[in-house]
């Protein structure tokens, strides 16, 4: 039986380490009783009731194993659930081992969101914008157990480039407030300063996710006089991107809470939006998006957890700004070297996720022209 220390030891273990659980996607033999093998599909619970002659279990290449311990050396139960969506053909599949106690075995994943972009349509465009008028409301999502790691590679960055502002991501390519101390550098050390930040998007363990409506097309389509809601159009974007990131929860089996950068105008109002999903689920017509599969009221309550508004200095609402807004240029720039970088390293939902998944999970842009796919 497990001792503390051995616990301890096996808490993380990819399948490139020694250690107890060190090769158990390679299909070694996790030691729990001395009697015969079983073998054991995904979504499978084992409760003590059901192991009186099983010791041993073998686990597939694409599984991940949770125990949970009443004590360290009383086994409850176990179960496997499986990896869910790869983030990165480069990164290491890491098996976790939660110990708890009695508590949920799958930490939730964390949708952080970000705005960009004018969110009413009856605000008429800046001059500046012309050609690209976008509304964007995502950003990334991100399992519990990666949280520290995004966390780590954000402050290493601003230490290292002794930030007094948060990473605001117009700001820099801009060099505009608190990065005008960017344009009076040499090209080497801007080069270096852009490295390292496309370095820590693109290598925080995160999911890029969205909504991206165009204005104009907004607007042509009639939305606006049809339902004579400035604030629809915000709240369209943020219901798609919430079931979205919802999904891919449900696919690991676990909760999802919504973080999003706090702003008084309005904090109550994109509270509501996340209210009113789990109250009464999605708002648009059930046949014209029955072939998205939209989740129901059930799935929501189910699925979505808590929403808290934080301050855009929080590092993963960092990283969550420059992801919005590289999965937004992109639609109208498809030479945007940050959403390129991205891609290649498949940190975007629609190359992160299996392509069986992309029609319902991937990114949506909204109000594009369905033939061309280009903006109006």
């Amino acid at each position: 039986m497990l001792g503390r220390r051995g616990i301890e030891n096996a808490l993380y273990c990819s399948d490139t380490q020694s250690g107890f659980l060190g090769n158990l996607a390679g299909g070694l033999l996790l030691m729990l009783w001395a009697c015969p093998t079983a073998v054991f599909e995904t979504g499978t619970t084992l409760c003590r009731s059901s192991l009186p002659r099983f010791n041993q279990f073998r686990v597939p290449p694409d599984m991940r194993v949770a125990l949970v311990l009443g004590q360290f050396d009383t086994l409850q139960y176990i179960r496997l659930v499986g990896t869910g969506p790869g983030i990165g053909s480069g990164q290491l599949n890491w098996h976790e081992v939660y110990v708890t106690e009695g508590r949920d075995m799958q930490r939730p994943y964390t949708l952080y969101m970000d705005e960009t972009g004018n969110r009413h349509p009856d605000k008429k465009s800046d001059a500046s914008r012309k050609g690209r008028d976008w509304f964007g409301f995502g950003g990334i999502l991100v399992r519990g157990e990666d949280n520290n790691a995004v966390r780590e590679l954000v402050s290493a960055f601003s230490q290292k480039w002794k930030l007094r502002k948060p990473a605001h991501i117009t700001d820099m390519l801009s060099e505009n407030k608190g990065f005008s101390w960017l344009g009076r550098k040499s090209q080497h050390v801007r080069d270096e300063f852009w490295d390292d930040w496309r370095g820590v998007l693109c290598t925080s363990p995160v999911i890029g996710i969205g909504c991206v409506i165009d204005r104009p097309g907004y607007v042509a389509r009639g939305y606006l006089e049809e339902y004579n809601d400035k604030w629809l159009l915000c709240r369209s974007a943020f219901d798609i991107t919430v079931e979205r990131a919802a999904k891919i929860a449900r696919l690991e089996q676990r909760k999802l809470h919504v973080v999003f950068e706090q702003d008084p105008a309005v904090n109550e109002i994109v509270t509501n939006y996340f209210r009113n999903l789990k109250s009464n689920g999605m708002g648009f017509s059930a046949k014209s998006s029955e072939k998205y599969n939209p989740l129901g009221v059930s799935d929501f309550q189910e699925t979505l957890g808590r929403i808290q508004h934080k301050p855009k200095n929080h590092p993963l609402l960092q990283v969550a700004d420059s992801y919005i807004y590289s999965i937004s240029r992109w639609r109208y720039d498809k030479k945007f070297w940050l959403y390129r970088s991205l891609r290649d390293s498949r940190r975007i939902a629609d190359f992160a996720l299996s392509r069986e998944h992309l029609p319902h999970l991937g990114i949506k842009y909204y109000c594009f022209d369905p033939k061309t796919k280009k903006p109006g």
